[in-house]
């Protein structure tokens, strides 16, 4: 993974090269809904699908986060909150290689308490 880190140079091409970028799929007046595009590496896509299944299980932050997105945007399907899960795990992890850090799961609590003061 850290070899097709180096071919992009923003969270963007990353996503994009993942196949975790959004596109309206539109046709004259017709707008459909939005959707993941599958363009990119499918490998990438399966391995984040089952990390996000993982980290909701396991990881108290990403649930939180998931459960925040099925109240506010209502998604009747759930599969939707997952995919930004994985969207937000691919740039987690990227951000982590880039800044040469390790993941530090109290970041997000500590960030918090920090704009509450």
């Amino acid at each position: 993974m850290k070899d097709e880190f180096k071919l992009v140079n923003n969270k963007r091409q990353l996503v994009s090269y993942s196949g975790l970028d959004i596109i309206q799929d539109q046709s004259g007046k017709t707008e459909k809904k939005t959707k993941i595009s599958k363009q990119g590496n499918s490998d990438i896509r399966k391995a984040l699908y089952m990390a996000a299944l993982s980290a909701l299980k396991h990881d108290k932050n990403c649930k939180l986060h998931y459960q925040r997105l099925i109240k506010r945007y209502n998604y009747k399907n759930k599969k939707r909150a997952v995919m930004a899960i994985m969207r937000k795990i691919l740039i987690l992890i990227y951000t982590l290689w880039k800044n040469d850090k390790p993941y530090d799961p109290e970041y997000y609590k500590n960030e918090r308490i920090g704009l509450q003061n």
